[in-house]
């Protein structure tokens, strides 16, 4: 068994515990602990990667060390599948206490600055990539949606949504084990989860509204204590085991198609472009219909 997984514990007492708690550590999130790490490039830079390729942006989970955490295994493998491409890791406190509520808000705000810094000088034609894991994974969903979800207080600062000429940069989503999953009328859900995370998101309509469902993947299992709202562990730490291969197939693919609209002669797998032609952001057609019908 990996040393950090047995550095940390998760008090699952705490999960059906009613005790009044400050504000800004909503309950019942104490501890967590996180996988082996050994292996992932750490190696982090805002270069712009060449067409053809992505950049990825990654979101470690809660006590994992600085860098990219046990996600980065993913991270690691798509930056083979697809040359030239660059990754970039969401520096953060990935905290839980004293407050996680702070620690995740940070993250978001993070986040949403090197999208900022991609879309302001990287070439139209490229696309983004975001993934988190854990307290990671929703600050990815935060990032791109707006930050709403249960005990998480309003924040102007983190409560915007991208204009659609950002979020058509975003080839692909991918969000394991999070805490702010909402099932109600989800399509991007993978796993066998039947109910919500610790703070379920209010707002699952977003992600129709801009056009984002088809482009990103949700990977929760029932028990999972965050995602879920279970009790066991193992099934949070195994998220990334048991769906690793599926992600980065999905996120490749995503990649491919992306840079096929855009005119990137050699899909994901580098070269040059031989066209002028960009992708059509969304205008937000259709926003009425999915609000009545989700959260």
């Amino acid at each position: 068994m990996s040393p950090f997984l047995t550095s940390a514990l998760l008090l699952v007492s705490t999960l059906t515990s009613t005790t009044a708690q400050s504000p800004s550590i909503p309950p019942p999130i104490q501890t967590q602990a996180y996988g082996n790490l050994t292996g992932i490039s750490n190696v982090s830079t805002p270069a712009c990667p060449s067409l053809g390729a992505c950049h990825i942006l990654v979101a470690r989970g809660s006590l994992e060390p600085p860098g990219y955490g046990s996600i980065g295994a993913i991270k690691d493998r798509i930056l083979a599948r697809v040359p030239g491409s660059t990754a970039e890791a969401v520096d953060y406190p990935a905290v839980i206490k004293p407050s996680y509520v702070d620690s995740e808000t940070d993250g978001v705000v993070a986040m949403k600055g090197l999208i900022g810094g991609f879309i302001a000088n990287c070439d139209a034609k490229i696309p983004l990539v975001l993934m988190g894991f854990s307290q990671g994974a929703q600050v990815v969903s935060d990032s791109l949606v707006e930050q709403r979800g249960v005990r998480f207080p309003d924040n102007s600062s983190v409560d915007t949504v991208h204009p659609g000429s950002t979020l058509v940069r975003v080839a692909a989503a991918v969000m394991m084990g999070d805490p702010s999953s909402n099932l109600n009328g989800s399509t991007f859900h993978v796993g066998n989860a039947t109910t919500h995370g610790l703070y379920p998101r209010t707002n699952n309509a977003n992600f129709y509204a801009t056009g984002l469902a088809e482009r990103v993947k949700s990977y929760c299992d029932a028990r999972d204590p965050f995602c879920a709202s279970g009790k066991e562990l193992g099934v949070h730490l195994g998220t990334i085991a048991r769906y690793e291969t599926q992600a980065v197939e999905f996120v490749v693919g995503m990649v491919k198609g992306f840079n096929r609209r855009s005119g990137n002669v050699n899909g994901s797998n580098g070269g040059g472009n031989s066209s002028t032609a960009t992708p059509e952001p969304y205008t937000g057609l259709g926003r009425r219909r999915w609000e009545v019908m989700l959260l």
